[in-house]
């Protein structure tokens, strides 16, 4: 739970520059038994306030996954698949797959031309040495993005 004041009547504490509360009800993250659950649930309820969800249960398979794993096993992966990749050809990326892999409607929200767009996808191919048509990459891909914008 997140709150500009403590509430009154719960175990609360501040966090970096978040008010973090323990409660009986589902704020955020998932219910937990005892208090060695506290810092996933925790985990859960920022990863949900990021993402603009109203609590664990809305996750996707993506977020679910993330939350499953320790941010500091998964973040070194995840720079060394995303850290090759120039910002132009990154930004190709994050469009062509937030516009459901249409090479026209990427282009048009970046303002290029769609053969610009291709030329940097083919980029992103050679600088990583595999192709946006296996879904494998796709996936790797679309995990390690949702991970960096969490």
């Amino acid at each position: 739970m997140v709150a500009d004041e403590p509430i009154s009547g719960l175990l609360v504490t501040q966090h970096k520059d978040r008010w973090v509360a323990l409660t009986h009800g589902d704020l955020g993250g998932r219910a937990i038994s005892d208090v060695a659950g506290v810092p996933r649930s925790y985990r859960d309820a920022v990863l949900a306030l990021e993402r603009g969800l109203p609590s664990f249960e809305a996750f996707d398979l993506p977020a679910l996954l993330l939350a499953e794993v320790d941010p500091e096993l998964v973040r070194p992966r995840v720079d060394a698949l995303l850290d090759p990749l120039p910002e132009p050809v990154l930004a190709a990326l994050v469009e062509y797959f937030a516009r459901d892999q249409d090479v026209g409607a990427a282009a048009a929200a970046l303002h290029v031309h769609p053969n610009t767009l291709r030329y940097r996808l083919g980029r992103v191919e050679a600088l990583l040495g595999r192709s946006l048509k296996a879904p494998a990459t796709v996936a790797e891909l679309m995990l390690a993005l949702s991970t960096r914008a969490a």
